[in-house]
């Protein structure tokens, strides 16, 4: 689903019976699985996200498919990133990796035996250096997912693996940090086997407080897919439901500090719409990006909130692609990622007007890349994380990270489990 979001998730969404089946990437090759690296131990920069002494490793165990999904940055010198992998024999496992602003390196998820093996990492907030969360998945029976959540203290440390009180399946698909007492994780859970409901969590530095996330009337099957928060007290997140006409269709909701509200969003007519991830550069003034599709047909779609409504701005147009990531540094700039085809996409807004950059490709024995999410800390860099494949296998995805330095993109050499 929504930027790497599971099969099982899709299912969920469009009314089925949850099933474990492999997860379908975004440019359409397998999606990789999640590792659990083994351990050296290395000190990270100082004052970069790892403040304290950390686990860092190069994985000891191997495997064929990994891919990176989120992506957070302090600072030039400072960035976390997670995903998946999976492991020799099929298990799938969490992934993280830190850059110290030299050299990525790895830091072990927690990793629980369940009946599915399977633990995934969709998202990476850090609300200061040293205090960060992830979020995601793992499968305590081998059909429905559970919610999980880990806090960074030097090391990755669980404080949620379970569905919330009375719901047979759960997933966390993001989360942002503000501070060191305050994240906010958004996602789906279900009281029964079938279609999910908007979730919304809030963590306190100690404890976690289940929120009520209003479901939009007229959309079943509903999951807040995408997040962003300015202060404790304004959050904006997006998501996506099925209407009467059985298509996806979005959804935005406010957070105020006491409650999250609805607000109106466009969709485009007779076409399924996804939104994917949404970044403010000011409160009340963000930019959701995702895509639309009809006929099997993917296109680019932005949304704008901007004096107090969501309208849809135009973006060059690009038959078979969409975008799957934002960040947005400035009131002029924000730079959006994603895949056209199996080529990188990768564009910049600089206040009025989008227009497509040029975005390295990696080529070899998996020439194909796709981009996933990407985190600015200045308008001269961002970091986008993702995974380049081979089209003509399955399970063949590695890292990909790429870096924008204001002017040109480029590759930079990522762990592979």
């Amino acid at each position: 689903m929504v930027r790497m979001r599971s099969a099982i998730l899709v299912a969920a969404l469009l009314g089925g019976a949850v099933s474990l089946a492999a997860p379908a990437s975004a440019a359409g090759t397998a999606h990789p699985a999640s590792g659990l690296p083994s351990v050296l131990n290395a000190t990270p920069v100082a004052g970069s996200a790892l403040a304290r002494p950390a686990t860092v490793a190069t994985p000891a165990i191997t495997g064929d498919n990994a891919t990176l999904i989120g992506v957070t940055c302090t600072s030039p010198d400072s960035c976390l990133a997670v995903g998946s992998f999976v492991a020799p024999g099929g298990s799938t496992f969490g992934l993280s990796e830190v850059w110290n602003g030299h050299t990525w390196g790895t830091i072990t998820v927690s990793g629980r035996t369940t009946k599915a093996a399977v633990t995934e990492a969709f998202e990476v907030s850090c609300g200061a250096p040293g205090s960060c969360m992830l979020v995601g998945e793992h499968f305590s029976n081998p059909r429905l997912p559970a919610q999980f959540a880990d806090i960074l203290n030097g090391v990755w440390t669980p404080v949620k693996w379970s569905n919330p009180a009375g719901a047979k399946w759960s997933a966390l698909g993001d989360v942002k940090c503000v501070g060191t007492t305050f994240c906010m994780a958004i996602g789906i859970f279900s009281k029964t086997s079938g279609g999910g409901r908007a979730l919304a969590e809030l963590w306190n530095g100690q404890s976690w407080q289940l929120l009520s996330a209003p479901n939009p009337a007229k959309l079943h099957s509903t999951d807040l897919s995408a997040l962003w928060c300015e202060s404790t007290t304004d959050c904006q997140a997006v998501g996506v439901g099925v209407n009467a006409a059985h298509h996806f269709a979005t959804f935005a909701e406010h957070w105020n500090g006491s409650h999250w509200n609805l607000g109106g969003i466009p969709n485009v007519r007779g076409r399924d719409n996804l939104l994917n991830d949404v970044a403010c550069f000011a409160p009340g003034n963000c930019v959701a990006v995702g895509e639309t599709r009809a006929a099997g047909v993917l296109h680019p779609l932005v949304i704008r909130l901007h004096g107090g409504r969501w309208h849809i701005v135009a973006t060059p147009a690009r038959r078979g692609a969409a975008l799957l990531g934002i960040s947005c540094p400035s009131a002029t700039l924000c730079i959006a990622v994603g895949f056209h085809g199996g080529a990188p996409l990768t564009e910049k807004w600089n206040g009025s007007t989008w227009k497509v950059l040029t975005t390295a490709r990696t080529g070899g024995t998996r020439p194909d890349d796709s981009l996933l999410h990407v985190a600015c800390t200045s308008v001269s860099h961002c970091v986008a994380v993702g995974f380049r494949y081979n089209p003509r296998r399955r399970f063949s995805n590695h890292t990909l990270i790429e870096v924008w330095n204001g002017g040109s993109w480029h590759v930079q050499t990522s762990v592979n489990p």
